[in-house]
C-alpha cells in the first residue's frame, strides 16, 4: 500500500509539474495577446447563456452569462476561439468599472444584475495558478529521502548486518 501511495503522489507530481509548465507558458503568452475560448448555448429562447474563459495581462477569467435582451436573436452557438491584441480584452474593460465588486491582489468579482442581463466574472492572476499547480513538485522533491549506502531502498532500512536481504520488507538489494 505505501509503495502505491508513493507511486500515486510521484503521478500527481509529475501530472502537476505538467499543469505547472502549461500555466507558465501562458502567462508568458498573455502578455502579447487576448486569447478567449466561449460557449453559447444552442438554444434560442430566452434567456441566452453564455461560458466564457479568457487570459490576458497576466491574468485569467471565468465568465457566466445569462441575457435575456438576446431572445429570439439568431445568435450563434457551440465553442469559439477567440484571439485579439492585449488591449482590447476582458480584463481592460473589467478595470475601473462600476461592476466591480471586489478586488484584492489581483483577484476580483464582476457582477452585472440589470433587468434581462445576470454577468459574473472571476479573475485570477497568473501566478496564483503556478503556486497552485507547483505544490505537488515541490513537496514530492522536498520529501525525496536521500539513502545512505547500505539502507533498503524500498523501506530504509539499515542493511549492512544483512546485506543479501532486507529482512523489513523482503527486498533483494541491486547494488552488493
Amino acid at each position: 500500500m505505501k509503495r502505491f501511495r508513493r507511486r500515486l503522489f510521484s503521478g500527481l507530481a509529475v501530472s502537476s509539474l505538467v499543469l505547472c509548465t502549461a500555466t507558465i507558458a501562458l502567462w508568458i503568452l498573455s502578455f502579447f495577446a487576448s486569447i478567449g475560448i466561449n460557449w453559447r448555448h444552442p438554444r434560442h429562447s430566452s434567456p441566452a447563456i453564455g461560458i466564457d474563459a479568457a487570459l490576458a495581462h497576466g491574468g485569467m477569467a471565468a465568465a457566466y452569462t445569462l441575457n435575456a435582451n438576446l431572445a429570439g436573436l439568431s445568435v450563434p452557438h457551440g465553442f469559439f476561439f477567440r484571439y485579439s491584441p492585449p488591449s482590447r480584452d476582458l480584463l481592460s474593460r473589467i478595470a475601473g468599472s462600476p461592476h466591480l465588486r471586489f478586488e484584492f491582489f489581483g483577484f476580483g468579482l464582476y457582477s452585472i444584475d440589470e433587468p434581462g442581463l445576470y454577468q459574473r466574472i472571476v479573475y485570477w492572476p497568473c501566478w496564483a495558478g503556478v503556486l497552485v499547480t507547483a505544490a505537488f513538485p515541490a513537496i514530492w522533491w522536498l520529501g525525496r529521502r536521500r539513502l545512505a549506502p547500505g539502507h533498503c531502498g524500498v523501506c530504509g532500512y539499515d542493511l549492512r548486518a544483512t546485506p543479501d536481504r532486507c529482512p523489513e520488507c523482503g527486498t533483494v538489494p541491486r547494488n552488493k
